[in-house]
């Protein structure tokens, strides 16, 4: 057991900058497929097994244009979190509100795909 430790820390430790770029892209699918299927699950209120395989569809066929999505979040975030939001108390609620206004966007456009999806397919 105590050599299975060390030779998977040993591997880690050799495989530490590819671990970290395959844990964002990771993250990545998991975040574009988990919100498909949150927000299939809430327009329609249908039971879990159902939503989850429609929201895994839904994500495949969309994943280009949800990744874009997930994308222009990630930079507005940073943009947002940089220095010059922190230091002046006027910006920094101005910072949040967009932050939460694109987060609301996103959800209302995976619903979206979401309530399009249901019409082809019914």
């Amino acid at each position: 057991m105590k050599w299975g430790i060390i030779l998977m820390r040993e591997i880690f430790e050799k495989y530490k900058n590819n671990f970290s770029k395959f844990l964002i892209v990771a993250i990545a699918i998991i975040s574009i497929f988990l919100g498909t299927m949150q927000n299939y699950l809430v327009y329609y209120d249908d039971n879990i097994g159902f939503s989850l395989k429609q929201g895994i569809k839904i994500g495949k066929r969309y994943f280009f244009k949800i990744l874009g999505l997930l994308i222009i979040s990630v930079i507005i975030t940073n943009f947002i979190g940089g220095d010059i939001f922190k230091t002046n108390t006027m910006t920094l609620p101005i910072g949040e509100l967009l932050t939460t206004l694109y987060s609301v966007y996103l959800n209302l456009y995976l619903m979206n795909l979401c309530k399009n999806w249901g019409r082809i397919n019914q």
